[in-house]
């Protein structure tokens, strides 16, 4: 596959990728590595030079929540938490949006309505339990309602200036 538009960009994290050193040279990284923002910040930095990359369709178990609901609940505060923490070092092509709940809502309506009315996650969840039997995907409404809530209410706090930095002191996974 190759790249040469940011606006039709894949979501490639960092599960199962891996850059060549060439490649992670040209890029000024600092002390935070933000993987999602590689293709992006390379993109904008040579804009004639196309990216090539190959994904494979094998499937990623996530394991950091095992079957965990209070493990799932701190990752996420964990990533809302470096969100709003790293924001101003991140490099990405669409940063230049200040994260502000009006922004947050502007732009997240969707999932917002998605997450808090919990019918369409349910409808998606019968429809792939369908296709793939397995009780998991009823947990989907569940976590699209707690992802929602969670990010709500630390973007709340930025919002008014109170800020909730994440101490890795005692993380581990």
């Amino acid at each position: 596959m190759k790249i040469v538009n940011c606006r039709f960009l894949p979501t490639i994290g960092a599960n199962g990728t891996i850059y060549r050193r060439s490649f992670l040279d040209k890029l000024n990284i600092q002390d935070y590595l933000f993987d999602i923002d590689l293709i992006s910040q390379y993109l904008k930095k040579y804009p004639k030079t196309p990216v090539y990359f190959a994904k494979t369709k094998n499937s990623i178990i996530h394991t950091y929540c095992e079957s965990s609901f209070k493990k799932f609940i701190q990752k996420q505060k964990r990533r809302v938490k470096d969100l709003l923490e790293h924001q101003p070092q991140r490099q990405y092509v669409w940063n230049n949006q200040q994260f502000s709940l009006l922004n947050l809502l502007k732009n997240n309506l969707l999932f917002a309505l998605y997450s808090v009315l919990i019918l369409p996650a349910l409808f998606d969840s019968l429809r792939g339990f369908v296709k793939k039997p397995d009780l998991a995907w009823f947990f989907h409404p569940l976590a699209c309602f707690t992802t929602f809530i969670i990010y709500f209410y630390y973007m709340l706090l930025n919002l008014f200036g109170i800020k909730s930095v994440q101490s890795r002191s005692k993380w581990s996974q």
